[in-house]
């Protein structure tokens, strides 16, 4: 008999290492939450690779709440009057008027009014964790966003 073999004093255990069972019961609960997390995680970054383009960034677009989507239509309506195709010549591009060099370092290939509404929302996304509101000085103050 193995190990993990089951004796009359000790009920039969899943054969996990012998460090497990030295663990209260709420540990070993929060440690199989935290992989469980991990593995969605995991899970979700591999999902949103292999759709990648369009169907990923709907995806992500409807994984946001409706009122952080509202805010970027919101903002779009403001920066170019909700025209994500906008290409005025004046070095910003799409709906919500974003750099080539933003756009690139959020991960965006070609020019952001090249890009679906979505793929533009999830960019921004990007660009805003990393840059803040004031990638958008103006229409983020009109909006009241970022104080």
């Amino acid at each position: 008999m193995g190990e993990y073999a089951e004796s009359a004093d000790q009920p039969a255990r899943a054969p996990l290492p012998p460090w497990w069972w030295n663990q209260t019961l709420r540990v070993r609960r929060l440690i199989a939450l935290g992989v469980l997390c991990s593995l969605v995680i995991v899970l979700a970054v591999v999902f949103m690779s292999i759709l990648g383009g369009e169907q990923g960034a709907r995806a992500f677009v409807a994984s946001l709440p409706d009122e952080r989507v509202a805010l970027w239509d919101d903002l779009a309506a403001c920066e170019s009057e909700s025209d994500w195709s906008l290409d005025t010549g004046n070095g910003y591009f799409g709906g919500l008027q974003i750099t080539p060099e933003s756009w690139g370092e959020a991960g965006g290939d070609g020019l952001p009014h090249q890009a679906s509404r979505h793929e533009q929302i999830m960019r921004a996304e990007r660009i805003q964790e990393s840059k803040g509101w004031g990638a958008w000085p103006r229409c983020s103050a009109t909006l009241g966003l970022g104080q």
